[in-house]
């Protein structure tokens, strides 16, 4: 007996970077259509796209602080999923400082695609907000556990 879902699944996984192709193509040439029906799925689905999103950053953010360590490079708190009043407790810090300027440079709220995009350089840690907000400006010294920090 014919599927033609089965059949239609089948011709695409065959055809699949050919129709991507096609589709990004036709995207160009299209632009304000294209548009049209992305901003209409997201009136449509704006509760669904938004939890979507949110998943995708917090997997973003989890992979980045993983990548640096995943604990806090002072006092070595290691919660992924602890925050506090909504906010992630364990966050990306600036080892020579600079954040400010870098954050402005590169846009408010994109740090983490920044970093990814970039392959993950060098002069960056985990730092958990207690330790992140008592560093002395200029110094890797946390003022809560007065020591060093790497």
């Amino acid at each position: 007996m014919y599927n033609k879902k089965e059949s239609s699944k089948k011709y695409y996984l065959k055809n699949r970077r050919r129709l991507i192709e096609k589709c990004k193509l036709w995207q160009e040439k299209n632009r304000e259509k294209a548009n049209g029906y992305v901003r209409k799925y997201y009136f449509k689905h704006r509760n669904l796209c938004l939890f979507k999103d949110k998943i995708a950053r917090e997997k973003l953010r989890k992979e980045i602080l993983l990548h640096y360590g995943g604990k806090c490079a002072c006092c070595g708190f290691s919660d992924l999923d602890f925050k506090i009043y909504n906010h992630s407790f364990l966050s990306i810090d600036h080892i020579n400082g600079g954040g400010t300027k870098h954050m402005k440079k590169i846009k408010r709220g994109t740090l983490y695609k920044w970093i990814k995009r970039n392959k993950y350089p060098s002069g960056f840690r985990v730092l958990c907000m207690g330790c992140n907000v008592s560093m002395i400006p200029g110094e890797n010294k946390c003022v809560l556990h007065k020591g060093e920090v790497i």
